[in-house]
């Protein structure tokens, strides 16, 4: 008995570390319900992850293919299936700016983000910034760049899906300048690959 009470007891300790611990950008680490790590930050009433979204799987374990090639980007457009990219299909590129996802990938049920967080809507990026332009508060945010036809952008402005779908062929898209502190929303085709920033539930 009393050592299930001193293992119930570090359990307590390990959990609350994990909770409280920061790193040097001021980013919480959150436990997902799955048991896997992530950073965020409480923005107003959200906690957002910090990290572009860098995984090669569905939240069930099942592979999202990577498109090597343009040709292979392209062939998942036409046959509406999940795929990402590295920036301009170099690998060194994740460190800066983590994946790229088609929106196949970011629609697809059986889930992107980790367990207990989810890709955000329309809804849900207008109250981010709703609550930065309010409370003068800044998101430190990656300037990933994206990919419509071309890649275009890496160091200059960051670019995320949201799940807000305009009718067949288009879905609400959010973008920041370098230098700015106010996310601007634009209708963006599907053909094009956007990074993933992802919302705890």
């Amino acid at each position: 008995m009393k050592k299930l009470f001193l293992l119930l007891i570090n359990v307590i300790v390990i959990s609350t570390i994990v909770f409280t611990q920061t790193d040097k950008k001021g980013s919480q680490a959150w436990m997902s319900e799955d048991g896997t790590q992530v950073l965020g930050t409480e923005l107003g009433t959200q906690v957002w992850g910090t990290e572009n979204l860098n995984v090669d799987r569905f939240r069930n374990g099942d592979i999202i293919p990577e498109a090597k090639t343009n040709a292979e980007w392209e062939k998942a457009l036409v046959h509406r299936k999940p795929a990402w990219c590295y920036y301009k299909n170099e690998s060194e590129n994740s460190i800066k700016a983590g994946k790229i996802y088609n929106w196949y990938a970011v629609n697809d049920s059986r889930g992107l983000a980790p367990l207990g967080w989810h890709v955000p809507s329309f809804a849900e990026w207008n109250i981010l910034n709703d609550y930065l332009n309010n409370s003068n508060s800044k998101m430190q945010v990656l300037y990933n760049g994206d990919r419509c036809f071309d890649f275009n952008g890496i160091g200059q402005y960051g670019a995320w899906w949201s799940t807000t779908e305009i009718g067949l062929s288009y879905v609400k898209t959010f973008f920041i300048r370098r230098g700015d502190n106010q996310f601007s929303t634009s209708p963006s085709g599907k053909h094009c690959g956007y990074s993933v920033l992802y919302i705890k539930d």
